[in-house]
């Protein structure tokens, strides 16, 4: 599952999230892919909102430059409190990309220490060249002894 947000009308986060339509592996992936928008309310994301999300092993996180503490933290809150169930577990694996890096630090300290993740791997890419701007990606996945 792909989550990236952006303010949308009314003050509430709009969640952008392309989800696996089958698991079949035949025809092009784009015909394996279908769009999803979902809708919060412009409140604090919570633990228990994680549910809402749909059941996926794996997530692509883009957030804006603000980062994306909310889910990062609901998260590491959801782990602490053990409430995993057989209806939602976390993803096993969690692919954060961000043109911020002071922010992807803060939530990469969340997801270690508090929700059990461990970092796998860690890169930047200067994709704006004579500029101060960098992408960063870091793939995190959830610690065996988590699951």
């Amino acid at each position: 599952m792909a989550i990236a947000n952006a303010p949308s009308r009314g003050g509430s986060i709009s969640h952008r999230a392309a989800l696996p339509s089958s698991i079949r592996s035949s025809g092009p992936i784009s015909n394996r892919l279908r769009a999803a928008k979902l809708v919060f309310p412009a409140r604090p994301l919570s633990a228990a909102d994680l549910p809402s999300f749909g059941p996926a092993r794996k997530w692509l996180i883009d957030p804006p430059r603000e980062g994306a503490f909310a889910i990062v933290k609901a998260l590491a809150d959801r782990a602490e409190a053990g409430s995993e169930s057989e209806e939602w577990q976390p993803p096993n694996r969690i692919v954060y990309v961000s043109c911020n890096p002071a922010t992807l630090a803060r939530d990469a300290g969340l997801l270690v220490h508090r929700a059990g993740y461990r970092c796998s791997a860690a890169g930047a890419v200067n994709m704006f060249p004579h500029t101060a701007h960098v992408e960063s990606i870091a793939v995190f996945d959830r610690d065996e002894d988590q699951r």
